[in-house]
């Protein structure tokens, strides 16, 4: 069994007696599966790094979880540890080391100009010869180039070891978390479950993030008013909307708790997600 990108507590949210359904974009078809045997990838990182993700990030926010399948409410210490917990999720996914891997050339060659400048400054200052600083800059040059060329996976493997950053964590802590509780359509979750709007990010009033945490509950985070009750019924509107969010970002599987017809259209479609109105 391989690593897995999706903790198989999450999954089980989505399962009834550890089976459920998974419809597969890129096969474009729908088959059963076991929470323990999907969203994994054989070496997908070291054994140490399993270990840190099962015992400091997933172990910790078991509870809330919990609690919220159970639809009670949670408490601000656990809703820290969920905040770190979803956060992550959203890093170690296959798409998350793909957004890793995007922002490695550039950061690259950020660096490899600071270290280029620091030993012209150094050549400068007689610190270092000509020759010198000529060898030390095709060292820099082949080392950089080598990391931005590369696969990601010290960086991605650094990055998840790092857990959330300040600043996204801040911002989720300031959002009013209110948990959507769908009385129609099933909710489906995927390959890539926390959502976003790309172009706003979770830092501004319009905000909005959501992940499905179960079958029956969508965490929707936004700055919608006053903080009301944690719990509140969905409207069959915004279920639609949550599930097209959950398909838009589909990279290749999508989970449901029963056969549902329409899940393998909805991620082949792919339909644009709109922002959900509490009201």
């Amino acid at each position: 069994m391989g690593d897995h990108y999706l903790p198989q507590h999450y999954l089980n949210g989505f399962a009834i007696d550890d089976r459920f359904w998974v419809h597969d974009l890129d096969q474009r078809r729908t088959r059963r599966g076991r929470p323990k045997s999907e969203a994994n990838v054989n070496g997908l990182w070291p054994d140490e790094l399993e270990r840190h993700l099962a015992e400091k990030i997933e172990g910790p926010a078991q509870d809330a979880i919990d609690r919220i399948r159970q639809f009670r409410p949670i408490e601000e210490s656990e809703r820290e540890a969920l905040a770190t917990y979803l956060l992550t999720m959203w890093k170690r996914v296959p798409a998350g080391r793909d957004r890793t891997a995007a922002h490695i050339p550039g950061l690259a060659a950020e660096h490899k100009q600071e270290y280029l400048s620091q030993i012209d400054g150094l050549f400068a200052d007689g610190t270092v010869s000509a020759a010198e600083a000529v060898d030390g800059k095709q060292l820099v040059s082949d080392i950089l180039d080598g990391l931005a060329n590369g696969p990601p996976d010290h960086y991605w493997h650094h990055m998840l070891r790092d857990g959330a950053t300040p600043r996204m964590m801040a911002a989720l802590r300031s959002m009013n978390w209110t948990f959507l509780v769908s009385t129609s359509d099933p909710y489906l979750t995927c390959d890539d479950p926390l959502f976003f709007f790309r172009g706003i990010g979770i830092g501004r009033v319009n905000s909005e993030l959501s992940i499905p945490l179960s079958t029956s509950i969508t965490l929707l985070a936004h700055r919608q008013g006053a903080k009301s009750r944690q719990f509140r019924d969905a409207r069959a509107s915004a279920v639609v909307q949550l599930n097209r969010r959950t398909a838009c970002n589909a990279r290749r599987f999508i989970y449901s708790e029963k056969p549902v017809s329409w899940a393998l259209k909805l991620g082949m479609r792919k339909p644009c997600p709109g922002q959900i109105q509490l009201r």
